[in-house]
């Protein structure tokens, strides 16, 4: 799974994204976030992000966190629910949103295995966004 996310100079947002290879038996998605690694995470989601309607195409997804504030690290974790009730969460990723800046990613792919299907995370930035952050990759 790859993620994505930018913050703008004006008003910090993250988008987050994931795509899925296909869905067989998921019901849909719950996106959780933290501002400790460890946790507790909370969902932020309002209500249950929706399985794409062909589960053996997949499909590709976004969510905007706009409660955020720069220089601050949000740790994220993406969980698939399964139409049998079960729920498998992915590795956590993090981000940290530059005062001035854009978010940088310190761990930028997670791959989880979900139903049938490969989840793919990404991380991407806002192209306007000046070069101010630094960037560190491995396990949060």
């Amino acid at each position: 799974m790859g993620y994505q996310a930018w913050v703008s100079s004006l008003h910090p947002v993250i988008v987050v994204e994931w795509t899925t290879a296909s869905e067989l038996d998921t019901a849909g998605f719950n996106l959780y976030r933290s501002e400790h690694p460890g946790g507790p995470f909370v969902r932020i989601n309002s209500a249950i992000i929706a399985a794409s309607s062909d589960p053996l195409s997949g499909g590709s997804y976004s969510y905007t966190d706009g409660d955020v504030k720069a220089g601050t690290i949000y740790y994220y974790q993406l969980e698939d629910l399964e139409t049998g009730g079960n729920t498998q969460r992915s590795e956590t990723i993090a981000v940290q949103a530059k005062p001035g800046g854009r978010l940088e990613l310190f761990l930028a792919i997670g791959m989880a295995l979900a139903g049938l299907g490969f989840l793919v995370w990404l991380l991407r930035r806002q192209p306007q966004a000046p070069e101010t952050g630094e960037k560190m990759h491995g396990p949060v």
